[in-house]
């Protein structure tokens, strides 16, 4: 039994047209009419159907053109078996490359399919330098991606091939292995992965529930230990600044002054190691002694996203954080002696146009060019947290700091006005977060 073709009437040929050949100076021409030339050879000429739906007339589907097939035999009699294996041959091959580009073609038309990870840093790397992701979130995202969701099985997984359960096993692993806090983390970045891709058309729904597992692992509401905002009291800042100038590791590490102001100011991390000169400004005279200096906050330390990773100066968290901050006497007086050690010139134009940081890398100070050398914050948090575990400080951070300074103007003056101190656009995120909560005060039943 034959074998059956695989496009029905593929390779049909059409009438085959023989055309005897001449020698006319050396050179081959067909045979014109009348000429009593010896004929060398003969062409035969024909057409063939193929799978190209262009060559058929797209109302009855009838063949209207194909490709052409010359084939050239010596004598008339053996041209039609000679057209026969020709065309049977070139038919063969011609399936096989429209076969072959209409197969491309579908596949270039569908969209992409990737794993789980792949999509996650395209998705990611969208949204370098735009302003829905603070820098140093999106930079969290892409380092869980990389040392989390890379090496897992969800993370190697084809996004079609996702379901809400392959996404609940890898939540509940990571809750068990790691914590609540990295499965959240993890839930957050796989949401905006599949939601784009759901957009896209590559997947129907996304398999991210938005009552993962994560949310079961923590306590009821009513047994959950109440975690109270502390701030450090006035004994708890003079041991700390006391511990602080004595200790040599501030010293070695140039801590000393960043800790110093960041206790006035209640910056951000990344705030603090983001000032430069041109942010600074002195009210009077830059080397008067009562001279009162501001501080304009008008970016954050990051990690740039992609290959190396070095340290970038990029956008604040939020737009109500830009806002230019009153600095204490003591804290002007650091300013003018940190520039001196730098050799920064505190006249207004000239701190008008320095870029450089007021608090660069260490030990970076020889060449004029290397003070422009960005703080990696990640870097300087460790050896703060060493510096303040010596002090006896195991609960403290940089942001301790800055909630006791947000409480400290809370009690004094309207909420509100520590919220604008503090860069929040809310005053319930100043209140919930930030305002250390104390014992209710005698004088209160005074007022019963």
């Amino acid at each position: 039994m034959p074998r059956p073709q695989l496009v029905p009437g593929a390779g049909d040929i059409g009438a085959i047209s023989v055309v005897p050949y001449v020698v006319d100076g050396g050179k081959s021409r067909p045979a014109r009419p009348g000429e009593t030339l010896p004929v060398v050879r003969y062409r035969c000429r024909t057409r063939m159907r193929t799978i190209d739906t262009s060559k058929r007339d797209p109302v009855t589907g009838a063949f209207r053109a194909g490709p052409r097939v010359d084939v050239y035999a010596w004598t008339k009699t053996s041209s039609p078996k000679a057209v026969a294996s020709a065309v049977q041959k070139a038919a063969v091959d011609r399936l096989q490359r429209d076969m072959t580009r209409q197969k491309d073609e579908a596949e270039a038309s569908l969209p992409k399919v990737s794993t789980v990870y792949e999509k996650t840093v395209e998705v990611l790397g969208a949204l370098v330098g735009g302003k829905d992701l603070a820098q140093s979130t999106l930079y969290v995202y892409r380092n869980h991606a990389d040392t989390r969701l890379k090496p897992s099985v969800l993370g190697q997984m084809c996004l079609s091939d996702v379901t809400a359960n392959d996404v609940d096993a890898h939540l509940t692993a990571m809750v068990k292995t790691i914590g609540v806090g990295s499965a959240r983390l993890s839930r957050t970045v796989l949401r905006r992965t599949f939601r784009a891709a759901e957009r896209e058309g590559v997947i129907e729904v996304s398999p991210v529930r938005p009552s993962a597992l994560v949310a079961k692992s923590a306590p009821p509401r009513s047994r959950r230990v109440p975690q109270r905002s502390r701030a450090l009291t006035v004994p708890e800042i003079h041991k700390l600044v006391w511990a602080l100038c004595r200790s040599e590791k501030a010293a070695h590490y140039d801590l000393k002054d960043p800790v110093l102001l960041n206790m006035s100011l209640g910056l951000r991390i990344g705030e603090v190691f983001a000032i430069r000169w041109c942010d600074v400004s002195f009210s009077l005279e830059a080397k008067a002694s009562n001279a009162r200096a501001h501080v304009s906050v008008t970016g954050s330390i990051g990690r740039e996203i992609g290959a190396g990773r070095g340290t970038e100066r990029g956008d604040l968290k939020t737009t109500s954080s830009n806002r230019r901050l009153p600095c204490p006497k003591r804290v002007a007086a650091l300013l003018r002696r940190r520039a001196r050690r730098q050799g920064v010139s505190l006249a207004p134009a000239d701190l008008a146009v320095n870029m450089a940081p007021v608090f660069p890398t260490p030990g970076r100070w020889e060449r004029p060019e290397d003070r422009l050398q960005l703080r990696d914050k990640g870097n300087a948090t460790h050896k703060i947290r060493e510096i303040f575990d010596d002090a006896g400080f195991p609960w403290l951070s940089m942001h301790g700091l800055r909630r006791t300074v947000i409480t400290t103007i809370a009690d004094a003056r309207p909420i509100r006005v520590a919220a604008d101190f503090a860069g929040h656009s809310s005053i319930r995120t100043t209140q919930e977060s930030y305002v250390a909560r104390g014992s209710v005060a005698d004088d209160v039943a005074d007022l019963l």
